[in-house]
């Protein structure tokens, strides 16, 4: 669990040493997910296994809000979680697609064309797309690494 793996990283030791640096001083840092809590293990006030389990509940519940924040926005469009990883990619570069041509231009600048060169329906593997930055990672690379 996600919680779980911040705490083997360090999460104790981190939120020691930025309590140490005016952490409490800080308008949101001393309220972010998992801080909060163990400042709190920091202070002798809880235990670390509260802590975590505290972390969980607001992760959960953040989690919740941000669904409800998103489904209420009309720009956003999901994407099904049963596609495969190479599906929700294809599925999402053609959403992209469509909002860049659909989209009114704002400013006096111009804006990247990803299917000027290739054309219509083309994906940014296509050997013809113009490269405006070096890529994470590829749609050739394997399929686990496309997961993230």
């Amino acid at each position: 669990m996600r919680v779980h793996r911040m705490v083997e990283a360090g999460l104790l030791q981190e939120v020691r040493d930025l309590a140490e640096r005016g952490l409490r001083e800080g308008r949101t840092a001393s309220h972010a997910l998992g801080y909060a809590q163990f400042l709190r293990v920091v202070d002798g006030e809880t235990s670390e296994e509260e802590a975590v389990q505290e972390t969980i509940i607001a992760t959960r519940r953040f989690a919740r809000r941000q669904v409800t924040w998103f489904r209420a926005d009309p720009r956003v469009t999901w994407i099904g979680f049963t596609l495969s990883p190479r599906q929700q990619l294809d599925r999402a570069l053609t959403l992209i697609e469509q909002g860049a041509r659909r989209r009114p231009r704002t400013t006096g600048e111009p804006r990247a064309d990803l299917t000027a060169r290739a054309g219509p329906g083309a994906r940014p593997d296509s050997p013809a797309r113009p490269v405006l930055a070096e890529p994470a990672l590829r749609l050739s690379d394997p399929p686990d690494r496309l997961a993230g």
